[in-house]
């Protein structure tokens, strides 16, 4: 059976707030769509400037539009905030419901060979990290695609030319990117289990300083700690110095439209192929053409791929693990011929009730 994505599982796991997310998914959608209205009046406001207009009832009803689309877009993209963490909080409320509730059916076993700072971090910490997926990536996530794709329909309804020119620049964004991205997944998993090592060291630290300084174990345990520590510090470090020249040409590319819409759009304005209030138009939509950027840095940020497929993996790991079984027909019977050899001496209260109900737990 093919395993199931990460983001599909914790869609899974939110089925009962599915509508407050879609909700949420719906307003940012609106909002982008209110957004884009500030761009449509400032090019018409421009043209008109250029064109000599100096009646302000001209540039009166495109104000106001410009307004009206900024503020709509405000309150629809907090609503949408709004809604989709509440449903988030639920969700992520639900999953520790889940566990803690698990907990008391695990075998004993199982319970004291795994660390109070594993189970803390798993039901606190790792269940903590779906917050950023839920909340964000559904509805920011849908609405800064959403965004780019409406403009850039438009801008191929104004002039197909340029429209392909504000898209030039996209690949040579992409392959720094992926200079960087090609070893995101392994870089992010050793970063992981850095931070793991050294949240856990951290915890057995602190809850076992009273034993540390009563066996004067204290500078060896500090040390252990302080080396940890520097572990982690120093692989982020190792990291983004390796990506660091990518990230930031990518970054310097993708708001980059310009350098091929002015020079190339100016051309065909000037062989009388494009009219100037197409070309400014194109220029201004051209500038919203980052919201892509957007998009991809919350894929990064939000979907973080290995973290939340390691916390998916491990709730489905601990939430499936076999629990106690009942004591059997069979063990009910040890109980009893092991009382017989008793019988003629006075037995404990707790072995009488251990062979009249072998499921009871005894204090």
């Amino acid at each position: 059976m093919k395993e199931k994505s990460p983001v599909q599982r914790i869609w899974e796991l939110g089925e009962a707030e599915h509508g407050g997310l879609i909700a949420a998914v719906v307003l940012a959608v609106v909002g982008v769509a209110c957004g884009m209205a500030p761009y449509f009046a400032a090019a018409r406001i421009i043209a008109l400037l250029l064109a000599g207009e100096t009646a302000i009832s001209a540039y009166a009803p495109w104000l106001a539009a410009a307004l009206c689309g900024y503020l709509l877009r405000t309150a629809l993209y907090n609503g949408a905030l709004s809604v989709s963490h509440q449903a988030t909080f639920r969700i992520l409320k639900t999953i520790r419901q889940k566990l803690l509730a698990k907990l008391p059916k695990l075998p004993l076993g199982t319970v004291v060979d795994t660390a109070s700072g594993k189970l803390k971090q798993i039901i606190v910490d790792q269940v903590d990290s779906m917050e950023t997926t839920l909340a964000h990536l559904f509805s920011e996530m849908t609405a800064n695609i959403t965004a780019p794709v409406l403009t850039l329909i438009h801008l191929f309804v104004l002039d197909w030319r340029l429209a392909l020119l504000s898209l030039a620049v996209f690949p040579i964004a992409f392959v720094f990117m992926m200079s960087v991205m090609g070893g995101y997944a392994k870089d992010y998993e050793g970063a992981v289990q850095a931070t793991n090592e050294m949240s856990s060291s951290m915890i057995e630290y602190i809850n076992g300083i009273e034993v540390i300084k009563a066996f004067n174990q204290g500078k060896t345990s500090y040390a252990r700690l302080a080396e940890k520590v520097r572990a982690n510090a120093q692989y982020y470090f190792d990291w983004m110095r390796r990506s660091q020249l990518g990230m930031s040409m990518a970054y310097a590319f993708f708001p980059a439209q310009m350098l091929t819409v002015l020079p190339i759009g100016w051309l065909f304005y000037t062989h009388g192929t494009l009219s100037i209030g197409t070309f400014l138009t194109v220029i201004i939509l051209s500038l919203g053409m980052h919201s892509c950027w957007n998009a991809v840095r919350f894929t990064k940020k939000c979907g973080r791929p290995i973290w939340v497929r390691r916390t998916v993996r491990r709730y489905d790991r601990n939430i499936c693990l076999p629990i106690r079984s009942k004591t059997t027909s069979a063990s009910a019977a040890r109980m009893q011929r092991t009382s017989k050899s008793w019988r003629r001496r006075k037995r404990p209260a707790a072995i009488r009730s251990l062979r009249r109900c072998p499921t009871a737990i005894t204090r």
